[in-house]
Parts: C-alpha cells; sequence; structure tokens
C-alpha cells in the first residue's frame, strides 16, 4: 500500500510543477507594464533651465529634466512650461540610455491657479481709497507750502505806514510762529504721505500676484518606451518663446586732450516669456530665426496688353466649359505654409556668451549687460558751417574696432567726463568702418559770420546786364590754451541757366577747396589765442529782364 501511493505522488508531480509554471507566467504577464490598458503615469520630474539663446524678438530656451525609468511605456506630463512657448519650436530629447525612446509629444494648455475674483476686488477697492488719500494729503502739502509763500511775500503794513519797532517784532514772532506751524504741519503729512505710498505700492504688488497666479500655462506631455531600467535619463526641452529680445546699447568716452575714444556695448535684455530665468548662462545672437535664411525666389515679371475683366456672366460661362470644375482665383485664394524658425549660425550672425550665471526676471524690465569695449585713437576736430550756425561743433570719426558689426541703437555721449548728449548709430557699421560722433559745442572757439557788401550794378553797353557782388566774411578766435584742427563750410552759388554766369574771386588761390556742388572746405590749424579771417566773394551776371531765383 505505500509503495503505491508513493508511485502516484511521483506519476502527480510532472503535473504540479507544469501547473505552477503556467500560474507565473499568467501573473507576471498580468503585471507587465506592455500589457493592455492605459500608460502608467510617472511623477512629474521638475525642469530646469539650463540655457537661453536671446535674439531681437525671441527666446530660445533649452531645459533639462531628471527622471528614472524602468522598462515599459510610461507618459510623463511636465508643468510650468510658459504661454508664450511656440508649439512648433518643441524638440524634446533624452539621454542616459540607448534603450529609451520618444514615441509622442504634445503640448496642453492649462491654468496655474483660479483667480481669486473677491480678493482682487477687495484689493482694488482698497487700492482707490489709498489713491484718494495720497491726492488729498499731496495737495495738503502743496497749499501750505502755498500759504508760507504768501505770508513771506505779504507785507504787514499799508504803504507809507511808520510801523514801531514793537510792531515790527510783534509781527516777526507772528511770521516765525506761524511759518514754524505750517512747517510742522507739513513735516507730519509728507510722514504719512510716505506711509501711504509704502501701502499703495504692498496693494499692487499683491494685485499683480493675484493676477499672475490666474495666468495660463503650458504642460508638456511625453510618451516613453524604455527596453531596460534607466536609473538616471536625462530629457532635454528647447523651445522659441515670444516677449523677449534684446538691442544694443553704446557709450562714447572721448578725451579732447589726448584724442583717444573709449568705445564700449551692452546689451539690454527684457523678457517677459512667463517665467523667470534664474542662475542661467545667456547668450545673445544677432541671428533673426522668424526670417528665412533662404534666398527669396523671383517670378517672372510680364507685361501684356490691357484686357478688362470678363464680366459674371462670361466667368460662369467659362466655367461651365471646364467639366464642372471651377477655376481657382489666385488672388483670392493663397495657400501659405507656416513660418519655420531659423537655427542661428555662426557664418551668419554673431553670438555674445555673457559671463556666469545671471537672473532675469519675466517683468519686461531691463537688464543691462557689458559686451565688449575698446580704446581708440581718432581725429578729434571742429567743424563749423558759420553761414548756418555760428558754433562751433566738436566731432570724433572712430572706426569699429571690433571682429563684428555695430547694429543701430542709441549711444550716449561723454567728452572730458562730462555727459553730453543722447545720440546713436543709425545704421550698421561694419567692421573697420568709420561712424561720425557728434561731441557738443565748445564755447572756447569763437564764430563770426557777417556779410559785407552786397550790391547790384549794371554791365554792358547795348544789352544791359544786371550785376551783383556778394561778400562775406568769417572770423574764427581760438581761446583754447592749446591748438586746434578745424573745418569750415560755405556755399557758393552754382548756375543751372547759361544765361547766370557766376565769377568766384574768393577764396582763391587754393587756400580752399570747391566741389562741383559749390560747397567750400577749409581744412585750418589754429594756434592757441590765434585770429583768422575767411573771405567769400562772388559776382553773378545774368539779363536784366531775366527773374533769378535763389540769391538773398
Amino acid at each position: 500500500m505505500q509503495s503505491i501511493i508513493k508511485e502516484d505522488t511521483m506519476n502527480r508531480r510532472p503535473f504540479l510543477c507544469l501547473s505552477a509554471f503556467f500560474l507565473i507566467t499568467a501573473a507576471s504577464l498580468f503585471i507587465s507594464p506592455f500589457s493592455a490598458g492605459p500608460l502608467a503615469a510617472e511623477p512629474e520630474p521638475g525642469t530646469v533651465i539650463q540655457k537661453v539663446t536671446v535674439y531681437s524678438d525671441v527666446a530660445m530656451i533649452k531645459k533639462e529634466a531628471r527622471t528614472s525609468l524602468k522598462k515599459g511605456e510610461y507618459t510623463i506630463s511636465l508643468s510650468g512650461f510658459p504661454q508664450n512657448l511656440l508649439d512648433g519650436s518643441l524638440h524634446t530629447g533624452i539621454s542616459g540610455s540607448r534603450g529609451a525612446r520618444i514615441s509622442n509629444v504634445s503640448v496642453e494648455e492649462t491654468y496655474l491657479k483660479k483667480q481669486d475674483t473677491e480678493r482682487i476686488q477687495k484689493l482694488t477697492a482698497r487700492l482707490d481709497s489709498l489713491n484718494e488719500q495720497i491726492s488729498s494729503a499731496s495737495n495738503e502739502i502743496a497749499a501750505i507750502n502755498s500759504s508760507i509763500e504768501f505770508l513771506k511775500k505779504t507785507g504787514p503794513f499799508p504803504q507809507n505806514t511808520k510801523a514801531s519797532a514793537a510792531e515790527i517784532t510783534g509781527h516777526a514772532e507772528f511770521l516765525e510762529q506761524t511759518v514754524s506751524a505750517y512747517l510742522d504741519r507739513a513735516a507730519r503729512t509728507d510722514t504719512a504721505l510716505k506711509k501711504l505710498k509704502e501701502q499703495r505700492e504692498a496693494v499692487e504688488k499683491e494685485i499683480s500676484e493675484q493676477s499672475l497666479s490666474s495666468k495660463k500655462d503650458k504642460t508638456v506631455i511625453v510618451h516613453l518606451i524604455s527596453d531596460r531600467d534607466v536609473p538616471d535619463a536625462v530629457m532635454t526641452f528647447s523651445y522659441l518663446a515670444k516677449g523677449a529680445g534684446w538691442s544694443p546699447q553704446y557709450e562714447i568716452r572721448a578725451d579732447s586732450t589726448s584724442g583717444s575714444v573709449d568705445l564700449s556695448s551692452f546689451a539690454v535684455i527684457r523678457q517677459a516669456t512667463g517665467e523667470d530665468w534664474k542662475n542661467v548662462n545667456i547668450e545673445l545672437s544677432t541671428a533673426k530665426p522668424s526670417v528665412g535664411g533662404a534666398v527669396p525666389e523671383i517670378s517672372p515679371w510680364y507685361i501684356d496688353e490691357y484686357r478688362p475683366a470678363p464680366s459674371y456672366f462670361q466667368r460662369l460661362e467659362r466655367r461651365s466649359m471646364t467639366k464642372g470644375i471651377p477655376e481657382m482665383d489666385m488672388m483670392e485664394y493663397v495657400e501659405e505654409g507656416p513660418e519655420m524658425p531659423e537655427v542661428s549660425r555662426e557664418a551668419t550672425s554673431v553670438t555674445f556668451a555673457l559671463p556666469g550665471r545671471i537672473d532675469v526676471m519675466s517683468d519686461n524690465k531691463p537688464y543691462k549687460s557689458a559686451v565688449s569695449s575698446k580704446t581708440i585713437k581718432t581725429d578729434i576736430i571742429y567743424r563749423t558751417v558759420p553761414r548756418l550756425s555760428q558754433n562751433a561743433f566738436l566731432s570724433a570719426v572712430p572706426e569699429n574696432p571690433f571682429d563684428y558689426p555695430l547694429s543701430a541703437g542709441p549711444m550716449s555721449v561723454f567728452l572730458d567726463g562730462r555727459f553730453i548728449s543722447s545720440s546713436a548709430i543709425s545704421a550698421t557699421v561694419l567692421p573697420g568702418a568709420t561712424f561720425q560722433v557728434s561731441l557738443g559745442i565748445d564755447e572756447d572757439l569763437k564764430v563770426e559770420w557777417r556779410n559785407t557788401k552786397k550790391f547790384t550794378e549794371s554791365a554792358g553797353m547795348f544789352s544791359k546786364n544786371t550785376v551783383m557782388l556778394f561778400e562775406y566774411e568769417t572770423i574764427l578766435t581760438n581761446s583754447k590754451n592749446r591748438g586746434v584742427s578745424i573745418e569750415v563750410r560755405d556755399a557758393l552759388p552754382v548756375s543751372r541757366n547759361e544765361k547766370i554766369k557766376v565769377d568766384v574771386r574768393a577764396p582763391a588761390g587754393g587756400e580752399a577747396s570747391v566741389t562741383d556742388e559749390g560747397i567750400i572746405l577749409w581744412d585750418l590749424n589754429m594756434g592757441s589765442s590765434e585770429k583768422k579771417k575767411l573771405k567769400t566773394e562772388f559776382r553773378v551776371e545774368f539779363p536784366k529782364e531775366l527773374r533769378v531765383q535763389g540769391l538773398e
């Protein structure tokens, strides 16, 4: 009996092992991530901005998100992307594993937080009340100051009335007490006004925060497939965002004694993309990603005899002859493809990498950063056009010392440590090319201009002609304690009629150059305290019956 039981047990053992195998296999298939049903949603990893490239009107933002992946298929949602993200520019990648790949990426729009309308209404009412109190306090201070000025200007006694010493003393004491009381009241009101302004600033800040908290956001949804476990996968994102840009600014500091010019260029960055750039590497690029990089295709230019447009019935007849297929009017329907952003290329642009990591908040406030600076030697000369302005203008003509073009932008001008004016580079200046900088008016160089002679006479024995003689004088006086170079310009009349003759008598002998357009140029060197006189003289002759325009 025992042997029979033992044999039966041994015969059933293979069946038990096979059953266990099927149960384990079924369980493993049930828990496999590749099983049918919805994809697993992984916890959201945080994204960190690594680098920002700022263009003139857009920014390229590069982010990273670190996460761990297990073998299987996943859906990962990453929020916090700005509303200004251009969906078509989003590029996503993954590194850290050869077995992980991205199957699909989509972008969804969400709200960060529902706006607290009741709270904002209370804050707005509080802001209105504070503005009224601030206005009232400001008016009170203005009224106090007016009262003090009135007391100071108003005489205490009628005219032609002799006041006693006691009356004068009494009025002085009254005036002192009254003004002192007014000043104390003004000081208290001013202190209250400062507190009101601080409260208003706090309320405005809270209103702004409430508004920001209800702004739209974008969420990037990434579908992943991994053939193996990846403990340290790095997901990368790059995208273009509107609401950002940079523009150049320049600073010129000229030394009139040494003739040196310090040229500094700056970049002013503004951004309101919807996300702050904190502790990131920032590059500035002159590329224009919104402009296509291909040469435009020119179309043939056809001309033909004018033919009037067909009438409505003629168009119907013509369309009926096309077997029911309507003809498309290209003036009414133009199919345009999407304009794709262009990646910055060093062959066609310049990139400036700002040193270190910096913060640029999404508040559209200017962030100014130095780009480059060089000291160069240049000719600093004076220019004057006495006929139009009796002033000597100091000018410099520096050349672009950098190996990249200077784009158009505003420029602050300093001379000998003093601010002179706000100017601008109006057009792109290529490397090595020059541009003119006005350094203001120098009062130490006096310029005078006057008409010393003008008369009219007749000439000719039989056919009378009219002759007009003009003579002008320019007087230059250098009051500086050093020599200067100065360019003086004037104009001579140029005849456009063969009947009108112009005879130039001065300048003569090569003392000045005269262009075909009649522009005179004196190139002078003047010593300290030197005075020079320049003469312009010419004679105009024309028939008496001819009416001439353009003469003074």
